[in-house]
């Protein structure tokens, strides 16, 4: 398709006056591509096969070959789910999946794209006559009538019988009549589709029941070929365009394609017109060569043309999906990952310069024009619509989102809700235009938020609320991949994850966050390097509950097991270990680490810290000192021998004349000088200040 819009990789849209990155962000966070992927949406359509296949006797489908086309079958369904974690006592209605398309295709009755010839050598009893009949549709010519059929019709001015799509079609409708139905099923007709439609709403309670099936489309078709010379612009255009594979091109050249009995809009001879339908091969292309940034991109256009113009009817659906698939090929596919806001405006601009030049190309046959039926008073409204949304691109998807949840969202709060701050962050990036700092403000402060919020969905299903949790730490992850990491603010995504769960303030939430992750190690094993701070959220919520309670012990009894089988497997979270030992009043085990920690030569010198909402985990002088600062902190080495002065005067007989603790306190005084860190001196000065405490006969405990 030629085009003059050129595609915008800049910061800033001044049109819509939308920073693209807040665009894209909001992309992101609507429709996150593990919702999205193929990989994880292929399951409806390998459901749909076996819901179709119930559908129909066995008679119908020896005589018959399904095959599923539409959005449901292509992943491009825009995923309105009931959440994992809903309330028991809620009955929420979240509006109808998209209907399921399928083609019924008779594949005895083969159709020839080329003029049959008397010598013929093919199975083909009938071809596709194109004269007088506007792009991308054909009429049935059957050149050797044998019987009579009341589906034939004889055209005394082209001196030819034609199948009639019409008659063909009754006549269709009384062999299908003995398809199974459940009662709660109806059968309708409309136009070339025989609709099986269920009256049953989808709810929490049926969603996964054959009640919550949705309607069903037949739509009669007979196999078309060789593939259409009218359709070879495709092979040409893949070969400019880095998208489709020159293979899977010619596989579907291969398939041929099907007509169905559809004539166009301005036929003047409808009931002996048919369409070419290239279904099949974008449902191919769908499944084979969309990339789940180029699926999560069009879906967002999707949720547009739904809020803001399903009801005017005057662009269908297949209008906006022919624009994607022209984009496909006219953008790198790596635009799509790059720039998704970018990529929605450009599909917006491509829309409008089509209305504008009142021509709107399929794919596979660009001289079919989806809009040539339209008046210009239709056109006109079709233009002032898609530039509103062009204008404002959030404010549809915002009131979209009001009755409406996704699978990975929050159900109590509402969509607008959880985006407010990068929304406010719009008119602080016009001002100053810095990435970063958007990035770091308004931006991460919408995942916290998210993510905090997730943390707190509860339900009577453990694991729904279990999943919801595992959104918050899936989130986290996005922003890292997406915008975190490109700043090198971080050394890994552990290290991201270990920042941001120890930054929660409620002890609780922290520990939902940590336990999440690790539940996540099977996918992502590096989330195990975790485990030694959700090891420290559990020992911190122990001394949320009373002494003696059920809740301590269960969970100072995970603590120490985590904090054990961390240490055994690689002596990480060493400190963490120590400090829940001398906690437990477990001095000779901790020594036994301590002593590893310090003759060990090579040993990973990792940073601790402590603030208020570890506090409680920690004796004195240590809890006295983050009451009073809020925070103290020290290395692995400096950690190690404060807590082997501690120990050794618990363990020490004669603590006063003890030689080791003076020889510690001198190694870790050398240690200090060596290092010359402020805060390792606060633990030297601890340190001395206990072990002075000993020799005047004062209690340190």
């Amino acid at each position: 398709m030629e085009t003059s819009v050129v595609f915008n990789p800049s910061d800033y849209d001044s049109w819509s006056g939308l920073p693209h990155l807040h665009l894209s962000t909001l992309i992101h966070i609507l429709l996150p591509i593990r919702l999205v992927k193929w990989s994880a949406v292929k399951k409806n359509y390998e459901g749909l096969i076996c819901q179709v296949n119930s559908l129909l006797t066995e008679d119908l489908k020896d005589n018959f070959k399904c095959v599923v086309t539409g959005s449901r079958a292509e992943g491009y369904t825009i995923p309105v789910y009931v959440p994992t974690a809903l309330p028991k006592q809620e009955e929420l209605f979240f509006g109808d999946l998209s209907d399921v398309d399928v083609l019924l295709i008779n594949e005895k009755v083969p159709v020839s794209t080329k003029k049959l010839q008397d010598n013929h050598d093919t199975n083909c009893k009938a071809y596709l006559d194109y004269d007088n009949v506007y792009p991308g549709y054909a009429r049935i010519c059957i050149p050797n009538i044998k019987q009579d059929d009341d589906s034939f019709v004889f055209d005394g001015d082209a001196g030819k019988h034609y199948l009639s799509s019409t008659r063909y079609m009754k006549k269709l409708v009384s062999g299908l009549s003995k398809c199974d139905k459940e009662e709660t099923t109806e059968v309708v007709i409309q136009g070339p589709a025989i609709t099986l439609d269920n009256n049953i709403k989808l709810t929490a309670a049926n969603m996964n029941t054959p009640d919550g099936t949705t309607a069903t489309d037949l739509v009669y078709a007979l196999p078309c070929l060789p593939w259409p010379e009218i359709a070879n612009s495709v092979k040409d255009r893949t070969l400019k365009s880095e998208w489709l594979q020159c293979s899977l091109v010619d596989s579907i050249i291969n398939d041929g394609c099907h007509i169905v009995a559809v004539p166009s809009k301005s036929s003047t001879n409808p009931e002996l017109e048919w369409r070419l339908s290239f279904s099949a091969s974008e449902g191919r292309i769908a499944r084979e060569a969309v990339t789940d940034n180029q699926r999560q991109c069009y879906l967002f256009l999707k949720i547009l043309r739904y809020q803001n113009m399903k009801l005017k009817s005057i662009l269908s659906s297949y209008v906006f999906k022919s624009v994607f698939l022209h984009c496909c090929e006219q953008l790198p596919v790596h635009y799509w990952k790059d720039f998704p806001g970018n990529c929605v405006l450009y599909m917006l601009d491509i829309l409008l310069e089509c209305l504008q030049k009142k021509h709107v190309p399929t794919y596979f046959l660009p001289e079919n024009n989806l809009i040539g039926h339209l008046t210009n008073d239709e056109i006109a409204k079709a233009i002032s619509t898609a530039e509103k949304l062009r204008l404002d691109p959030i404010a549809p998807v915002l009131g979209f989102m009001e009755d409406k949840v996704f699978a990975c969202h929050c159900i109590k709060l509402k969509f607008r809700t959880i985006v407010k701050p990068l929304l406010d962050d719009i008119k602080e990036f016009r001002q100053h235009k810095n990435k970063v700092k958007c990035i770091k403000n308004g931006i991460f402060n919408t995942y916290y938020l998210i993510c905090i919020s997730l943390l707190k969905e509860q339900s009577d299903d453990k694991e729904g609320e279990m999943q919801k949790h595992q959104e918050a730490a899936k989130f986290m992850k996005d922003i890292y991949t997406n915008l975190i990491q490109p700043l090198n603010a971080y050394d890994s995504l552990v290290h991201f994850l270990n920042s941001f769960g120890l930054g929660i303030k409620e002890v609780e939430l922290s520990m939902k966050f940590f336990e999440a992750v690790v539940s996540l190690s099977d996918e992502n094993p590096e989330y195990l390097w975790c485990r030694g701070n959700l090891a420290c959220m559990y020992h911190s919520a122990a001394y949320e509950h009373a002494f003696g309670s059920v809740l301590r012990k269960e969970y100072l009894d995970k603590a120490g097991e985590m904090f054990k089988q961390v240490y055994n497997e690689d002596r990480s979270s060493s400190i963490d270990y120590v400090t829940f030992l001398v906690k437990q009043d477990q001095f000779d085990e901790a020594m036994r680490i301590l002593e590893d920690i310090i003759d060990k030569e090579n040993i990973i010198n990792t940073d601790y810290f402590y603030n208020s909402k570890e506090c409680e985990t920690l004796e004195d002088p240590l809890k006295t000192h983050v009451q009073k600062h809020g925070i103290i902190q020290g290395d692995t080495l400096s950690f190690a021998y404060f807590y082997m002065v501690k120990c050794l005067l618990v363990i020490e007989k004669d603590s006063r004349h003890s030689s080791l603790i003076t020889a510690t306190l001198n190694k870790f005084s050398t240690y200090c000088e060596d290092k010359k860190n402020e805060a390792l001196f606060v633990l030297l000065q601890y340190a001395n200040e206990i072990a002075a405490q000993i020799s005047t006969g004062k209690s340190f405990k």
